[in-house]
């Protein structure tokens, strides 16, 4: 971490906070574990909300995060490897989001609307109680990196133009301006939206809204590099060259595992063969980062 720069606000470790042992010395309030999966697609999210006591620095401070999970099977990476654009939802906007990453938020909004609403209004309901300032926070990493920019643009673009309380009391105003505030940040996402062609310019309110998230990035990951700066290519031979390797010899000799680890390095060769390659290519290159990039 030398050199690296922090961001101004706490960060929590998620890894952490799932051991009980560890969550005394969190002040975790609230840890809410990923749902057991349902037939709704591949991502998940917790919320944990932590309290960070007084100090001569700052006030009492608690934050919300609400933490989407990245990659974990062969599934989700094909989400990953997907990249047409949704060209609709943003249009007005000049900008495409990803399709694939836009659906699962979409399929599973509701509910997490819902959900989210009522963390809020706990922690609004505490912050009354003991005079702390709760404050949003959306992250994740890689996949799940791609779910919080997503899911942060929708908020900030769509929900909050929407929403609306029959009365508006003390603990929905206090929900709201956590919604206004919210923060984004993440790590190693890729780049989920491009600029429709066609189009004059990306607007002013999206570049703002965006602009106020921010990515994390190792020197020579290539995910956050993805889409439009990835050489694939290089990236696809990387993987096949070393693929047959992942899978220990002796595992590849029982019952078909062997020879799924073999189909699916012959598919991706195929499909490069097939020259789908220069399509991918064509696509990606229309993919950008709107976040802040660290």
């Amino acid at each position: 971490t030398r050199g690296m720069k922090l961001p101004e606000f706490p960060l929590l470790d998620l890894e952490s906070s799932t051991d009980k042992s560890n969550r005394a010395e969190w002040n975790l309030d609230k840890f809410v574990p990923p749902a057991p999966e349902k037939d709704c697609g591949s991502s998940t999210y917790a919320a944990v909300a932590v309290t960070f006591p007084n100090t001569d620095a700052r006030p009492l401070q608690r934050f919300l995060y609400l933490i989407f999970k990245g990659t974990t099977d062969i599934q989700e990476w094909l989400v990953n490897v997907s990249i047409q654009r949704n060209r609709d939802i943003y249009k007005s906007h000049g900008i495409g989001v990803h399709t694939a990453f836009q659906q699962e938020i979409s399929n599973r909004f509701e509910q997490l609307k819902h959900e989210m609403l009522e963390w809020l209004r706990d922690a609004a309901r505490q912050d009354v109680a003991d005079g702390a300032q709760t404050a949003l926070v959306i992250t994740g990493h890689s996949l799940g990196g791609a779910y919080a920019t997503v899911f942060f643009a929708v908020l900030k673009l769509i929900l909050l133009r929407s929403l609306s309380f029959d009365e508006v009391d003390d603990i929905d105003a206090r929900v709201l301006s956590m919604l206004e505030k919210a923060k984004c940040v993440t790590f190693a996402a890729p780049m989920v939206f491009g600029p429709l062609h066609g189009h004059a310019e990306v607007s002013a309110e999206f570049r703002s809204t965006m602009s106020s998230s921010r990515n994390y990035m190792f020197r020579n990951d290539p995910v956050p590099r993805a889409y439009a700066k990835l050489h694939l290519k290089d990236y696809l031979h990387a993987v096949l060259e070393q693929a047959s390797g992942v899978v220990p010899a002796w595992l590849k000799l029982l019952p078909g595992v062997g020879s799924r680890v073999e189909s699916g390095v012959a598919s991706v060769q195929e499909w490069v063969d097939q020259g789908h390659l220069k399509d991918w290519e064509t696509e990606a290159a229309a993919y950008h980062h709107f976040s802040e990039v660290q």
